[in-house]
């Protein structure tokens, strides 16, 4: 059986682990993962919640209540990508709102959040959409989505700014990320978006496109 980047980059002893962490959505929708550890040349994995793992680094957090600081939901049911896009989220400067895998466990998050970004295809199915207009309409989140389905999307999704393809790089996060932030606080048009972005909102009423 072929390994994966992931199983080869971390080494044989950990695949199972690594293949565990491809499929560890609950049936609620929530995010787990695998600590890992080493002891005495010894894996040892458990399950734990992503929040938590995450609450044990320093990612230099922003500083919540600061103008232009957002508490960011990551909507996706692919944990790595998850990780990866919280990561990024952090180094932007804004904060983790949590990380969901469905519909249901987004919408109870959703009370966290300033904004989110959302995928279209989650593990309770197609429901990116209706989750990412229900985030926004309801909850008054900030929405954008980030997926490999932009076809999906059709010509919008009423109420969000738009969509980000897949893979989605850091700076690119970073920078749908501040113009987001500045729409926020009433200064929309200045920042500049990610080229590959595609707006659902007349421009410039987000940001600037980049070059």
């Amino acid at each position: 059986m072929m390994m994966s980047a992931s199983e080869a980059f971390m080494g044989p002893r950990c695949a199972p682990a690594v293949r565990s962490l491809s499929s560890s959505a609950d049936a609620h929708g929530l995010l787990t993962t695998f600590a890992i550890s080493m002891h005495l040349n010894r894996i040892v994995a458990k399950p734990t919640c992503i929040s938590c793992l995450y609450s044990t680094r320093d990612f230099g957090r922003g500083q919540r209540g600061q103008e232009g600081v957002m508490r960011v939901l990551v909507v996706e049911d692919n944990v790595l990508i998850a990780m990866d896009t919280e990561q990024s989220i952090v180094d932007a400067g804004h904060e983790s709102a949590g990380l969901a895998a469905s519909r249901r466990s987004a919408l109870a998050l959703a009370t966290r959040a300033d904004a989110a970004l959302v995928d279209v295809n989650l593990a309770d199915g197609a429901t990116g959409v209706q989750t990412g207009l229900a985030l926004a309409r309801d909850h008054g989140l900030l929405v954008a989505f980030v997926t490999s389905d932009i076809a999906a999307l059709g010509t919008g999704v009423p109420g969000t700014f738009g969509a980000l393809p897949k893979p989605a790089l850091p700076r690119e996060v970073a920078n749908l990320l501040g113009c987001m932030a500045a729409y926020r606080i009433g200064q929309g048009g200045i920042m500049p978006l990610p080229r590959r972005f595609v707006s659902f909102a007349a421009e410039p009423a987000l940001g600037s496109r980049v070059a």
